[in-house]
């Protein structure tokens, strides 16, 4: 078995709220009830890779190791009501007012102003045993926040850990799904936009569902 912890990471809306999904369904895997960060017993299979334990006894926390990321704070804040007992809310990093489907605002969200703040939940997860050695990233595709700011991320990730794989587990904006459904439309549009090709491929998210629930993560 690796030495190293996974970090999973949700960014954007989309992204973050699969992101708690996943987290939610990995609670149960290993015995850990989502509802309070608690379990009954000892949790089952490696969860060392995914939680740190908080506490001794009866009364030890599992927290989960995550980063959300979003530049509009209120589904992030619509999480941390609802996961209350188990994420830690210094591992929400938002900014202060949405993205608009703008790839290039969420990039310079990144580097102007949430920079630091990903640094900081980053340097404590480094500083935990064992250290991250592998990112899992959810995200939407051709939107601001999923794309943009996944973008930026990528790049600090670099810096913490360069040889580290990066899972990426996305769905595309409804415009892509729309457009993927319809050759003829695709057509249309790579017609009207010269020889500017507007999407080339994109996954339904049944295929990641599927992705995601095949993950065994040393379970």
């Amino acid at each position: 078995m690796d030495e190293g912890s996974i970090l999973v990471t949700g960014v954007g809306q989309a992204g973050s709220q699969m992101a708690a999904a996943f987290w939610a369904q990995l609670c149960r895997d290993h015995q850990i009830i989502p509802e309070t960060g608690r379990s009954d017993a000892e949790p089952t299979g490696h969860w060392q890779k995914l939680f740190t334990a908080v506490g001794t006894g009866s009364e030890t926390h599992y927290v989960p190791r995550c980063l959300f990321l979003d530049s509009d704070p209120r589904a992030a804040d619509d999480l941390k009501r609802t996961w209350s007992e188990l994420f830690n809310p210094a591992n929400f990093v938002t900014g202060v007012e949405s993205s608009g489907n703008n790839f290039a605002v969420a990039v310079r969200e990144v580097g102007d102003r949430l920079n630091s703040d990903i640094r900081a939940v980053l340097d404590r997860e480094f500083q935990k045993t064992p250290a991250p050695t592998a990112f899992i990233v959810f995200q939407g595709y051709g939107g601001g926040s999923g794309s943009g700011l996944a973008a930026g991320l990528f790049e600090i990730l670099k810096d913490y850990a360069p040889a580290a794989p990066i899972m990426t587990v996305g769905v595309p904006s409804v415009h892509f799904c729309l457009f993927a459904g319809n050759r003829t439309l695709q057509r249309r549009i790579r017609h009207r936009g010269g020889s500017k090709t507007y999407f080339s491929r994109t996954c339904f998210p049944q295929r990641y569902s599927a992705a995601i629930s095949g993950l065994s993560l040393g379970n």
